[in-house]
């Protein structure tokens, strides 16, 4: 069973996930991250950005990784503006562009 949470657009849904390696302390964030697909960076790179920048355990960031590539984009982390911005920083040095959104 998935289990969502309450609140404005994005909501996280995770595919048969209970917040697996997600601090949800983190969810109550004012800002996320939403990173797009490319052509260009490998499948493991995004991983390890989910894995270095956002603190994500290895399944986590390969849940992140797989919706990333399968939807073209994907809300993967939330936070305080100032590591949000950090985290866009990582995924810009592998070739990923991504934005910060307010939820």
């Amino acid at each position: 069973m998935t289990k969502v949470i309450e609140r404005p657009n994005p909501i996280p849904v995770i595919d048969n996930q209970i917040f697996a390696g997600i601090n949800l302390d983190s969810l109550t964030q004012k800002y996320a991250v939403e990173a797009f697909n490319n052509d260009v960076s490998t499948f493991e790179d995004v991983a390890h950005v989910l894995t270095s920048a956002c603190g994500y355990d290895k399944q986590t960031a390969i849940m992140y990784t797989k919706r990333i590539h399968r939807e073209g984009k994907a809300v993967c982390y939330w936070n305080n503006k100032e590591k949000c911005e950090t985290v866009i920083s990582a995924f810009a040095k592998i070739g990923v562009k991504a934005e910060l959104r307010e939820v």
